[in-house]
């Protein structure tokens, strides 16, 4: 047999209770008196009994460890769990074994050594808690709850007792005695950050499945969690815990205050830095100071701007949402370019580029994105917006259609209000007027108050002189949605005019006119239209002249060229 070699350095954990099993074997005190108390008082003498079950206690544990300094660990936790069964006072040893079973899945073994164990008057909360906890495992859930309450009033500073405590009353809907057990602990002063931070966690674990004491125990979570923020631990692992938990009650601004302190403090450490970056800059992006997620962001990529393609697209994302889309497409494309394979920059840009006016460039892209990852949804509908916008509408159909195909197959909540608008816009430029409607039908049957939707329709049957009534209705609904809406107001003068109501039309452009951002073209032409009908050919003319200025239109000119002839006449 080889012989064994022990260093320092391989002895197991568990070594450091030897000297509470080895500990019986000599006379002892149980408590210790003043100087000058006569020889042998308050000394309790060990039995002949109780001394050689100290021995056995010593011998098992002995040979767990040879067992487990071997890699023999179920030899070795057998021994340890008949040391322990030797020697049931030892709080130390009990509890160190009795985990280890219920990591096994021991518990025929653990739950007679724990009560064996907790059965003396001196056991320790830790004990009892455990004892509690694989009462629950074996379903004694009532005798749980008791030596859960026993582990709380032992050892009022122990977390765990008051965890499973909390589990057993929460898994019995009593969240009222839960919360009178946790103010033991909050009367407690604990110079521990650990110890308040878990009973945050308690507490809100009360409030999320008990919603009805959420805000009663608003004060009481706000109270541990800033306990344990003024105890100035520099331990990131309980200062991430607190942050995590403001977030939970979503005071977002002080946990993005605790993340920084963080990162201040431990810039040095990669991972931790790139996960605390990334939790600062999604708390930045959900809070209303987009300003301030904007200026975080960047201070990443002037550190270094080829590391973060994920930093780039937030930046673009905040761009796009400022209106800002110059700056916003230098953002995606920098993203793409550090990380080609971030599929969803691609289509982002894509918008990015149709609201710069830019459709073939977003064509390009599109295409680029489809080699690179095949069709999709999102790739074909932006395809189908940028031959829209090239006015190529039989093109952009082909490609709604695939868009709406592919995602009955694959995502129908892509098929929104949004996407039946557009293919409708589209039918409605390619003369499918019947078609147009039934797909405006569809975006208003998914968003009633959708008021582009209404005004698109409602104008769209007053230009073709049908439903007006309807068309009426719709287009004043709009108006009322948005009345500061130059288009809106230019259809309800259009409708009313095909109504025959040329005053009241008249009233309605002229609001369109002043309301209007830039000059429009149609406006003018519609003006001109309800001027003529008023019998104010000199203003018609003007009209149709400023309409001509801003756009060539041979329909509006030969308005303008059949007024002159008529006043010539």
């Amino acid at each position: 047999m080889k012989s064994l070699k022990v260093t320092a350095c391989c002895i197991p954990a568990i070594s450091i209770i030897l000297a509470g099993c080895a500990g019986g074997f000599k006379s002892v005190r149980t408590a210790s008196k003043t100087d000058g108390v006569a020889a042998g008082e308050g000394v309790k003498r060990l039995s002949e009994t109780e001394v050689e079950k100290r021995a056995e206690s010593f011998a098992r544990f002995a040979t767990g460890l040879s067992y487990e300094l071997n890699d023999k660990s179920e030899q070795a936790l057998e021994q340890y769990y008949k040391s322990a069964l030797s020697n049931p006072e030892n709080d130390a040893l009990v509890t160190e074994i009795a985990r280890r079973l219920l990591q096994n899945k021991k518990l025929d073994e653990a739950l007679p050594l724990l009560r064996r164990a907790a059965a003396f008057p001196a056991a320790s909360g830790q004990v009892l808690s455990l004892l509690a906890r694989a009462e629950a495992i074996s379903g004694n859930y009532a005798e749980a709850l008791v030596q859960a309450r026993n582990a709380v009033s032992k050892n009022p500073d122990f977390v765990p007792s008051y965890q499973v405590a909390v589990e057993l009353l929460l898994r019995d809907k009593n969240p009222g005695e839960a919360i009178k057990l946790l103010e033991k602990g909050s009367s407690r002063k604990s110079d521990d950050p650990g110890f308040d931070l878990a009973l945050a966690e308690l507490y809100i674990t009360i409030s999320t499945k008990h919603p009805e004491h959420q805000a009663s125990l608003k004060s009481r979570i706000s109270q541990h969690l800033e306990r344990a923020e003024a105890a100035q631990s520099d331990n990131p692992v309980v200062l991430q815990g607190i942050a995590a938990n403001y977030e939970r009650m979503g005071e977002t601004s002080r946990a993005a205050a605790i993340y920084a302190r963080i990162l201040e403090n431990h810039s040095d450490r990669g991972p931790l830095r790139d996960a605390l970056r990334e939790r600062l800059a999604n708390l930045y992006l959900q809070s209303p100071d987009k300003k301030q997620a904007a200026d975080f962001l960047e201070s990443i990529v002037r550190e270094n701007p080829t590391r973060y393609p994920q930093v780039w697209f937030f930046l673009g994302t905040l761009a796009y949402d400022r209106k800002e889309f110059v700056r916003a497409a230098d953002y995606m494309e920098k993203a793409l370019l550090i990380e080609p394979n971030l599929e969803q920059a691609y289509y982002d840009l894509a918008g990015i580029k149709l609201n710069l006016q830019q459709p073939n460039e977003a064509i390009e892209l599109l295409m680029r994105a489809q080699a690179r990852f095949s069709q999709n949804f999102l790739g074909e509908f932006f395809l189908g917006l940028a031959h829209s916008k090239l006015k190529d509408y039989a093109e952009s159909l082909k490609h709604f259609t695939a868009a709406e195909m592919i995602a009955k197959a694959t995502n129908p909540k892509g098929l929104n209000h949004l996407f039946y608008y557009h293919v409708g816009a589209a039918q409605e430029r390619r003369g499918n007027f019947e078609e147009a409607e039934k797909y405006f039908a569809k975006c208003l049957d998914l968003s009633p108050e959708f008021a582009e939707g209404m005004n698109y329709l409602g104008y769209m049957w007053a230009d073709r002189g049908e439903n007006l009534e309807k068309a009426l209705a719709l287009v004043e609904k709009a108006v009322k949605l948005e009345p500061e809406n130059a288009a809106f107001l230019d259809s309800l003068g259009w409708v009313l005019f095909k109504l025959k109501r040329p005053e009241e039309a008249l009233k309605q452009m002229l609001q369109s006119l002043a309301k209007a951002e830039e000059p429009d073209p149609t406006i003018y032409d519609h003006l001109g239209e309800i001027y003529l009908s008023l019998g104010k050919n000199d203003d018609a003319g003007k009209a149709w002249e400023k309409s001509l200025e801003l756009e060539k239109n041979p329909a509006v000119g030969q308005k303008l060229e059949s007024l002159r002839k008529l006043r010539k006449d």
